[in-house]
């Protein structure tokens, strides 16, 4: 799949592996322990499932007091679907560079815009349906 590169020992090959480290919201630090644990929880069975459209997890980390969590993935030299959608030139630039304020507005006129596009199917669905709208 060109993520793997180099070699171990003999057949085995070593897999790049991209780091994510994504904030948590701000009370995460205080959770009780009963909510960290339920936290941890979805956190290994992500890590754990298998989804067709989703890339396996390597490994995560739940690090609360900092309210963060770190993610290991292979490593897609093509980039993530938002670099694609982006038309993103080089995946290893920073999140920064790669999604300008530009491109970051262009996907909320797509969120919003396919946002519309539903509701207006579905009151136009309603609407033959016989539905009454206030």
């Amino acid at each position: 799949n060109g993520a793997k590169s180099g070699a171990k020992s003999g057949a085995e090959a070593t897999e790049l592996l991209l780091l994510s480290v994504m904030r948590l919201p701000p009370p995460a630090a205080t959770w009780a322990v009963d909510e960290k644990q339920a936290f941890e929880a979805i956190m290994k069975s992500i890590a754990t499932d298998a989804h067709p459209y989703l890339l396996p997890t390597r490994h995560a980390e739940v690090l609360l007091p900092r309210s963060r969590v770190a993610v290991l993935r292979p490593f897609v030299p093509r980039g993530s679907l938002r670099d694609m959608l982006n038309a993103v030139t080089d995946v290893c630039l920073p999140h920064s560079a790669k999604y300008s304020q530009s491109s970051v507005n262009a996907g909320r006129v797509v969120s919003v815009t396919a946002a519309a596009t539903a509701a207006a199917v579905n009151h136009a669905q309603r609407k033959a349906a016989g539905a009454i709208f206030a």
